[in-house]
């Protein structure tokens, strides 16, 4: 494929600093490096430090582009679906996932306010929301391959954003640097090489860390926390269930 003439060049820059303007404050800058049919995203930070964000791949479109997000934990790019559901979109829709992410801003995920009720009608960022709004918590089994993967942390960061409970169960060795939507929240540690071990950390902790969780929905008053508080023991039951599968999977590989 080849790369993006000159007016599509010039067009990108202008289109992802008119965003960050608008949408992140945050950033002093933007810069765009372009090799072959790719371009390179890295937003630059007040005191001058420098962020890799995405990396957009051009298909014959000024208006569409591929889209693959920056893995802090791996220093690369990995093809990666929008909040859209789908892997290519406009070069704000590409700024809004990076920073949503790198920027810790949750909200940039969310489906806008005149997204259609119809499920069926929906893309899937609207679905996906839409059940976050439904459930009365979330069980994040994250293993490294799930940390470097921007949809979750997107997922993550829209239940925090509504309020719910968000139980964590890491695999070990997963770096608290990338960790993402979950710096700031306790979770359990988990070995997935030794499952008994594993489960025996969970049954020890998971209840002292779900009234955790619970006791900080409450003292920060959230009103979606209503049906959130009420059910520890389905929830306890739930994440029993849900890591016991998990480590029955990851011993068998």
């Amino acid at each position: 494929m080849a790369s993006p003439p000159a007016s599509t060049k010039t067009s990108l820059g202008y289109k992802l600093r008119a965003r960050a303007r608008e949408r992140w404050p945050q950033l002093s800058a933007i810069d765009v490096r372009f090799h072959g049919k790719y371009a390179y995203v890295t937003g630059k930070l007040p005191g001058g430090q420098e962020l890799p964000l995405c990396r957009l791949r051009y298909a014959d479109s000024a208006s569409t582009w591929g889209f693959a997000i920056y893995r802090a934990s791996h220093d690369d790019y990995e093809t990666s679906l929008l909040p859209s559901g789908y892997p290519a979109g406009t070069p704000e829709e590409a700024l809004d996932c990076a920073c949503g992410l790198y920027l810790a801003d949750p909200s940039a995920w969310l489906p806008p306010a005149n997204t259609p009720t119809d499920l069926r009608t929906r893309p899937l960022a609207g679905k996906v929301a839409s059940e976050i709004q439904r459930a009365d918590a979330m069980v994040v089994f994250l293993t490294e391959a799930g940390a470097a993967a921007p949809f979750v942390h997107q997922e993550i960061g829209a239940a925090r954003q509504a309020g719910k409970l968000v139980i964590p169960i890491v695999q070990k060795d997963v770096s608290p640097s990338v960790l993402a939507m979950l710096a700031g929240v306790e979770w359990i540690e988990v070995d997935l090489a030794n499952p008994a071990e594993a489960m025996a950390t969970v049954a020890e902790n998971l209840s002292p860390l779900v009234q955790t969780q619970i006791e900080k929905i409450r003292s920060a008053s959230v009103p979606s926390s209503r049906a959130t508080v009420r059910i520890p023991l389905p929830v306890l039951i739930g994440v029993g269930l849900l890591v016991l599968a998990a480590l029955l999977f990851y011993s068998d590989r």
